[in-house]
């Protein structure tokens, strides 16, 4: 930070004390630290988790033309859903997929996307502004396909684990097959 911006933004507030500042104005003078404020960046424990729910996949089983799946979940401390994994075409091809994400029946998010076929099972559709997940509340994703086969899941967790933060997928929605993972950024600090 510079003298400038610490002047224009920090020095005019009440934040710090009269003796503070000119210890603050004295380490960005000389750029050696003489006041007891830390000098490091502060760090946060940030990380994307994919929160594989699918433990075995298939090739599926015709066309998913108008097929809707919904996976309902909760999360066991505040989070964010950063992307939603899709499974991809098994052939050559694409398909398209429209995705809306509701908290407590309310749609926060929406999205349409082309899945193109490219050798993997699946690939994660990242959201650009995630979404805040709040502990124990209820969440749905719900999926709308048109166009070539995909992949799908076969056997799946009803519970998942990441850096702390357990997914709870409820018995009911269980077998959601066309959604094999999220992905939640989780902070720590």
């Amino acid at each position: 930070m510079s003298a400038r911006e610490f002047s224009e933004n920090i020095a005019e507030t009440s934040l710090l004390c009269q003796s503070d500042i000119i210890n603050v104005f004295r380490s960005i003078t000389t750029q050696k630290n003489v006041s007891s404020f830390k000098s490091e960046p502060r760090i946060s424990l940030t990380m994307e988790c994919l929160f594989k729910r699918c433990e075995t996949f298939a090739a599926g089983r015709g066309q998913v033309n108008g097929k809707e799946q919904n996976l309902s979940f909760s999360v066991s401390d505040d989070c964010s859903l950063s992307g939603v994994a899709m499974y991809l075409p098994v052939h050559n091809g694409s398909t398209k997929a429209t995705i809306e994400i509701f908290e407590d029946d309310v749609k926060v998010h929406s999205t349409e996307v082309t899945l193109n076929f490219n050798g993997n099972k699946y690939e994660v559709v990242k959201i650009i502004k995630p979404i805040p997940l709040v502990k124990d509340k209820l969440y749905m994703i719900s999926v709308l396909h048109f166009g070539q086969m995909v992949f799908w899941c076969t056997e799946f967790k009803d519970e998942v684990k990441c850096n702390g933060v357990t997914l709870f997928v409820p018995p009911y929605s269980k077998f959601s097959y066309l959604i094999p993972a999220l992905e939640l950024v989780i902070e720590r600090f």
